[in-house]
């Protein structure tokens, strides 16, 4: 159910850009889910100002640990054209009382909220809606923290008396910048258009110190997700105590692999698969089979190059 009404929810938003950005957006859709399948549902859209062009959309499952913290919340992992990724975080809001136009209301009915890594140590805070509105006094704290399981209790920027919130193509941006690898939470609370009791928190979000974030990745056959770190001050262990990883190692893991998840044989060409280390031995990760999980070749790139920078 909570991926179905993601679904709506995110195709809602879309289509909502189309009505009323001054930009033209081109949609195409893809999406696949009966009651066996849990698929993400994929979504790939393009603006016409090419310095805000959107290359896919896919709904963002949270980790066990992000949901038993902070409940359900509405969000979507967004990767645009310049290699950016970020979580879109959707606010609901409750309209019932006020009085506008359908337009409005329609327009009202959430704030978006990102937080983007440029990759170079460089966040930055995005707060936009369908269309922008001025009647405005929001506070957005940035927190961090450095355990998944625990809320961030940590003040790494406060900005208060925000005045608005931007559309789409231009939102209202909060700069900052990281040195080291942590976990963030977004807050947001204040008035926004008659809504005065804006209160709402994100899930922890994990970025190293060039402000990338961490990279998500669930195997398809085993459903297997590449957990977030739980901590993400892990110190290095010495070379000469990390676990070995050989060629035994591997063939020992596909073995198990292929016979606990495919009667046996082979699922894929493994060829094209790397065993990733979920905790790096660099790290002090081991070879237990729960902290390996197989990754095509073009994915683990992305969080050897992320833990490259841990």
């Amino acid at each position: 159910m909570l991926k179905k009404r993601l679904f709506s929810l995110f195709l809602s938003i879309v289509l909502l850009m189309s009505v009323f950005s001054p930009h033209s957006i081109a949609i195409s859709q893809e999406a696949t889910y009966t009651a066996q399948d849990s698929s993400l549902f994929n979504y790939y859209r393009t603006l016409s100002n090419d310095n805000n062009s959107v290359e896919s959309v896919e709904v963002y499952t949270p980790d066990s640990s992000d949901l038993s913290l902070y409940g359900e919340k509405n969000a979507a992992t967004v990767t645009y054209s310049n290699g950016e990724e970020s979580l879109v975080f959707q606010i609901p809001l409750d309209n019932s009382s006020i009085d506008l136009s359908s337009n409005s209301k329609i327009a009202l009915n959430y704030i978006n909220v990102e937080l983007v890594g440029d990759g170079l140590g460089n966040l930055k805070i995005k707060l936009w809606a369908a269309e922008p509105l001025q009647d405005t006094n929001l506070t957005c704290v940035l927190y961090y923290g450095t355990c998944r399981d625990e809320k961030p209790q940590n003040v790494h920027k406060r900005v208060s008396n925000i005045s608005s919130v931007g559309g789409i193509l231009n939102p209202t941006i909060i700069n900052d910048s990281i040195k080291t690898t942590k976990y963030f939470m977004v807050e947001l609370y204040g008035r926004y258009f008659g809504h005065d009791n804006i209160q709402w928190q994100s899930y922890n979000l994990l970025f190293n110190k060039k402000a990338s974030k961490y990279p998500s990745y669930t195997c398809s056959l085993s459903n297997q997700l590449c957990v977030k770190p739980y901590y993400s001050n892990f110190a290095v262990t010495p070379v000469a105590e990390r676990v070995s990883w050989e060629k035994p190692d591997r063939d020992r893991y596909i073995k198990y692999f292929n016979e606990t998840y495919n009667n046996g044989k082979a699922p894929w060409d493994w060829e094209q698969y790397q065993v990733h280390h979920i905790r790096p031995r660099k790290f002090g990760g081991t070879n237990i089979y729960s902290n390996l999980i197989p990754i095509p070749k073009d994915i683990h790139y992305k969080f050897n190059g992320w833990w490259n920078n841990y």
